[in-house]
């Protein structure tokens, strides 16, 4: 089992036992010791950051999980630079805070800025579900026209791809979603 790995079957252990504070606190805790400026693996930090963004988006505490989720970004373009499908993942995850804090201006910028990277990369499911965030940001905003484009270009992305069924499920529902 890789490190990475081990962090997410320990933390789902711990999560087992049903205690946001011991889950916190194992967060806490493998952040110190992961941490790359302490000689830790990069990519379990960069996964306790994303563990932690996702976590304080879930129970509404927005500023703390832009922050893990900026504090993410950095750590990404420091170690594997500006151009990583991860760098692009981790822009979607804040944009996706954003969009909660009602900020959806900044949501699609970040959304924007992940589709240029994801560009470069054969990465057509994630460029897609990258289409499906931004549709729900220009829907939140009153935008039909924009939004059904954004979910048309994800549709096409995922037609011969093998295998995103679920991607092409999600796209499809949000095309009926917003044609209702």
């Amino acid at each position: 089992m890789n490190g990475n790995t081990e962090f997410y079957y320990r933390l789902g252990q711990v999560r087992e036992e049903d205690a946001p504070e011991a889950v916190d606190r194992f967060r806490l805790e493998n952040a110190e010791k992961d941490h790359p400026d302490r000689g830790g693996d990069v990519a379990i930090y960069a996964a306790i950051l994303n563990e932690t963004g996702s976590h304080y988006r879930a129970v509404g505490k927005y500023d703390e999980s832009a922050n893990a989720f900026s504090t993410l970004l950095a750590v990404l373009k420091r170690h594997f630079g500006e151009n990583s499908v991860d760098y692009a993942t981790a822009l979607g995850n804040l944009a996706g805070t954003h969009r909660l804090m009602r900020e959806q201006e900044k949501a699609l910028d970040l959304l924007r800025q992940a589709r240029e990277i994801l560009a470069n990369h054969d990465a057509p499911q994630l460029m897609a579900s990258m289409y499906n965030y931004e549709a729900g940001a220009h829907l939140d905003m009153g935008r039909v026209e924009p939004a059904l484009e954004c979910l048309r270009q994800a549709r096409e992305l995922l037609l011969p791809v093998p295998g995103a069924e679920m991607e092409m499920a999600t796209t499809l529902a949000n095309i009926s979603a917003v044609l209702d």
